[in-house]
């Protein structure tokens, strides 16, 4: 209890924080149509590797090398995931 009165209780900060949101009314073009094999191919080309895998163990080498065969299920993945959120 101690601990958290005491965080809670800090003084003002120093230095102000001066955000530029200028641009926050910006409209994102957002494509909701079927995700390509095009798409897939080019997101799994651009992962970076040599990094640590994740919590699912799939180190960024796996899919490139894998690229051929695992595309085209992973379009129908991402496809029907897609789909879920759009209530079909």
């Amino acid at each position: 209890m101690e601990h958290l009165r005491d965080v809670l209780n800090l003084p003002k900060p120093t230095i102000e924080l001066h955000i530029d949101n200028s641009d926050a009314n910006e409209v994102l073009e957002v494509s909701m149509t079927d995700i390509t094999t095009e798409e897939v191919t080019r997101a799994i080309s651009s992962l970076t590797n040599n990094k640590a895998p994740g919590i699912d163990e799939i180190s960024a080498e796996m899919p490139e090398h894998g690229t051929d065969s695992i595309t085209g299920q992973l379009v129908v993945l991402f496809n029907s995931i897609l789909a879920g959120t759009r209530g079909a």
